[in-house]
């Protein structure tokens, strides 16, 4: 009953867009019709729905509702990736997550290899010798002074 009236209020109500039906002991029976008032309803861009009796799977459908309703009222297009991107993004098991952990190795070993060659190149230039116009060595240091 909670459901059915609360689904005809999100229909008639375009104007809300925070919903906390959070502590109510909604159960699976009633997760369709509030899914639909949500579809129907495109305003809703924030709802809390802890402590209700709805199996995870409801929660994350809800969750993807309401997500695109956000998404859309900041005119930003909603699209769905894959499990492949996803595992890319968020760093999944995937055989091409290997092969990527291996080439940022190899490249953070070939920078600090850089950098390590460029300190050195560094250092002897500041502390070889250099010719002055009488023919005398003298270092970089002492010429300083």
């Amino acid at each position: 009953m909670f459901c059915e009236s609360l689904a005809e209020f999100l229909r008639v109500n375009k104007s809300i867009k925070k919903l906390d039906i959070s502590c109510n002991f909604i159960d699976e029976s009633n997760a369709a019709t509030l899914k639909d008032s949500l579809e129907f309803n495109e305003n809703i861009i924030e709802i809390d729905v802890r402590k209700n009796q709805f199996q995870p799977e409801t929660e994350a459908e809800i969750n993807e509702i309401v997500t695109r309703n956000y998404l859309k009222s900041k005119n930003i297009p909603y699209k769905k990736i894959g499990p492949q991107l996803k595992s890319k993004v968020i760093g999944g098991p995937d055989e091409d997550t290997e092969n990527v952990n291996a080439t940022a190795n190899a490249q953070a070993n070939t920078a600090s290899n850089v950098n390590a060659q460029a300190a050195a190149i560094q250092k002897s230039e500041t502390n070889s010798p250099t010719k002055i116009n009488d023919n005398t060595a003298a270092t970089n240091n002492d010429e300083a002074k």
